[in-house]
């Protein structure tokens, strides 16, 4: 049974992990999928200092870590989107779940599963691009309506003006 948890763990195009709370703390299980979406093999995770610590990007860094403890401390779900340095250097986005594991005589752990969303990040950030450019473009048309409005506005009060001037020509008797 445990050979056929372990192949179907295996197969999930997901990261799955398994790591002690805190700061710190060692992963102690983390699935070969890590190889493939995030650059380094399974073995860079283990060992005493936290690998991923190095691999999280360094403005999501801060943010990590409080979500972490956070959610220790209330025993609440890690739920967190992130932004990480693969081995080759590139980053991706990803989409961090775990839950806290208390078990009886153990030190409480993440079970945790990571995914990529790159493509939903990319997706959104030209969605929000777009978005910018259309707000853009209707605050001109608004603007050139405005202006449109107001040189209405001055023609009609200049062919008002012109027609009373006119009118009082008329009545006066006089010609051009």
């Amino acid at each position: 049974s445990e050979a056929r948890n372990r192949e179907l763990v295996e197969q999930i195009s997901s990261v799955l992990y398994l790591e002690e709370v805190g700061e710190n703390s060692p992963t102690f299980y983390i699935s070969p999928q890590c190889e493939t979406m995030l650059g380094y093999p399974p073995s860079a995770w283990m060992g005493e200092t936290p690998f991923w610590l190095k691999a999280v990007h360094p403005d999501d860094v801060s943010e990590y870590l409080l979500h972490e403890k956070n959610s220790a401390a209330f025993g609440t779900p890690f739920d967190m989107e992130y932004r990480f340095i693969r081995s080759d250097g590139s980053v991706i986005w990803v989409r961090d779940q775990a839950k806290l594991v208390e078990e009886p005589g153990q030190k409480p752990f993440w079970r945790g599963m990571i995914y990529d969303i790159t493509r939903q990040k990319n997706t959104e950030l030209e969605l929000q691009e777009a978005n910018e450019k259309l707000v853009k473009s209707i605050s001109e048309l608004e603007k050139r309506n405005r202006e449109s409005t107001l040189l209405n506005e001055m023609a009609d009060l200049l062919q008002s003006s012109l027609t009373e001037d006119e009118s009082s020509s008329t009545l006066l008797g006089e010609d051009d």
